[in-house]
């Protein structure tokens, strides 16, 4: 995992927001969710710095420093390094440090994750990015 300093939400040097929209696709991916257990434990290719997820239905998402598959949620009991997945609603995602590999589990049923890897804008190296008109 990279730095910190490299991740979303970003800004110029003069305090310039840049938009969320500004990225690069690296690579997408697709996996069946359950809810009675977690998906293959998957590593992120190295330097991934930014994700975009979308579950099919309500789910839960995790990083791992090793190959670990998600269990399921139980109440009262904190989850490190996971969220929550509303169905159908984009969340970006930015991997812990030291935590490439991830793993989901359905919250409500079988259903499909959907998930993109995506390049930082710093790490685009646009003209613009480093001077100014």
């Amino acid at each position: 995992m990279s730095l910190v300093s490299k991740r979303y939400p970003l800004s110029t040097s003069d305090g310039k927001y840049i938009p969320l929209d500004v990225v690069r696709p690296v690579s997408p991916l697709t996996f069946s969710l359950l809810s009675a257990t977690g998906s293959t434990p998957t590593i992120l290719p190295n330097e991934t710095e930014l994700l975009k997820v979308r579950s099919s239905i309500d789910a839960f998402f995790q990083f791992f420093a090793s190959a670990t598959a998600m269990t399921p949620v139980v109440a009262g009991t904190p989850k490190d390094s996971a969220i929550f997945l509303p169905a159908n609603v984009d969340v970006i995602l930015s991997p812990p440090v030291d935590k490439a590999w991830y793993s989901a589990i359905g919250a409500t049923g079988p259903g499909i994750l959907y998930m993109q890897i995506l390049e930082c804008w710093n790490g685009l190296t646009l003209q613009s990015q480093i001077s100014r008109r």
